[in-house]
């Protein structure tokens, strides 16, 4: 009985999540995505392209990794404490990819768009708006794709050796 209790809250979890995952990255994303912005000659160079993506891969993987202890901690917390299955480990890594990948998949659909509508329109000044904003959006889907691979690592991380998850987010001990 724990052990379903557990994967509802766990589903409950990742379903809520979903929801706000997307605007969380998209808010995290701001700063790189103002050093992607062009200056007033019009132009943005690869350094700033770069920087601005460093940028925001760091604070979304932060964030997203913070997110993903919560998780784990929750859920190895449960194993522990009341004889619940190991099934609750895997709802616990659904309920971290899952909303990730909905968000990364939205990200990219905005950016596909972008570029449709970048080859579709010959004007000039919506050409260069359209490219901007296809770059601003790049930043976006590159950090989610490494934020991506960096959760589905550290989950494992995190799951089976806890000291790192302590050592990287003191606050973890709390949960458990």
């Amino acid at each position: 009985m724990e052990t379903l209790f557990s994967i509802a809250a766990l589903v409950l979890v990742g379903i809520i999540a979903k929801f706000i995952v997307p605007y969380v990255l998209t808010f995290l994303s701001l700063p790189g995505r103002l050093m992607v912005s062009q200056d007033a000659l019009g132009k943005c160079g690869q350094s700033r392209f770069i920087l601005g993506a460093l940028v925001t891969t760091l604070l979304q993987a932060y964030v997203y990794l913070a997110y993903t202890t919560f998780v784990v901690s929750g859920a190895v917390s449960a194993m522990r404490r009341h004889e619940v299955s190991f099934v609750v480990l895997f709802a616990a890594f659904f309920a971290v990819i899952i909303p990730l990948g909905a968000a990364h998949r939205d990200v990219k659909a905005r950016l596909e768009a972008a570029k449709r509508l970048r080859t579709r329109d010959l004007n000039e000044s919506v050409q260069n708006k359209a490219n901007e904003h296809e770059r601003k959006l790049d930043v976006t889907v590159r950090a989610s794709s490494v934020t991506f691979v960096l959760a589905v690592i550290a989950f494992f991380v995190f799951a089976f050796i806890p000291r790192v998850m302590v050592m990287t987010y003191p606050w973890a001990i709390f949960i458990s």
